[in-house]
């Protein structure tokens, strides 16, 4: 993670104490992501990445802005502050009211954004297969919440076994995704990835 990260209006040294403990989204994952690239310091696809993501608060019951421009001109702050011209961003929205162990908040919802280097996964990578890791018949599947627990867990896992990845396998046993990249087979000019239907985000 780099130096500066995006807390509401304000971009902030990370390591500063900034959220609250009793944000019910934090101790309930209760929130929406995205991961973006940025590549010359431009959003790839940021239009696209805004839309899924309301949607995916609209199901999750998260506030979320309507305003695509309210999140990307403080993106753009965050970028150009940590000098991000080819990075990874991840960008989060938290929700602060409801459930059964909300604390004292001012705001809705907390808007926090931070980013990382590339990853630079070299010329092959060693991967492993965990069964029964989503599930494509649940109504919530393929939206992408905070609640990354299971994932961290199987990656860590893995890596410890001395493999790069997961592939997450749904109940029907199709390759759905790994714990935090896509997957696809390229040949030629063609790209085949998993269909929507598998569970994958």
């Amino acid at each position: 993670m780099h130096r500066y990260l995006l807390h509401n209006d304000d971009v902030r040294e990370a390591s500063m104490k900034i959220l609250s403990p009793g944000q019910v989204g934090l101790l309930s994952g209760w929130g929406v992501f995205s991961t973006l690239r940025v590549h010359r310091g431009v959003l790839f696809a940021y239009e696209r990445h805004f839309e899924r993501m309301q949607r995916d608060a609209r199901l999750l019951r998260v506030p979320f802005p309507e305003d695509p421009d309210y999140i990307r001109v403080r993106l753009l702050r965050l970028i150009q502050a940590n000098r991000a011209q080819e990075a990874t961003l991840r960008v989060v929205v938290v929700r602060n009211r409801g459930g059964s162990w909300q604390g004292p908040c001012e705001r809705d919802f907390d808007l926090i954004a931070l980013t990382a280097d590339l990853t630079d996964w070299g010329e092959s990578v060693r991967l492993t297969m965990q069964p029964q890791a989503r599930h494509a018949a649940c109504p919530m599947a393929g939206v992408k919440m905070l609640s990354w627990a299971l994932n961290l867990t199987w990656l860590e896992q893995a890596q410890q076994r001395g493999f790069d990845e997961v592939i997450l396998l749904n109940e029907r046993g199709q390759i759905s995704e790994c714990t935090s990249a896509n997957i696809f087979i390229s040949q030629g000019n063609r790209v085949w990835t998993p269909p929507l239907d598998s569970g994958c985000l």
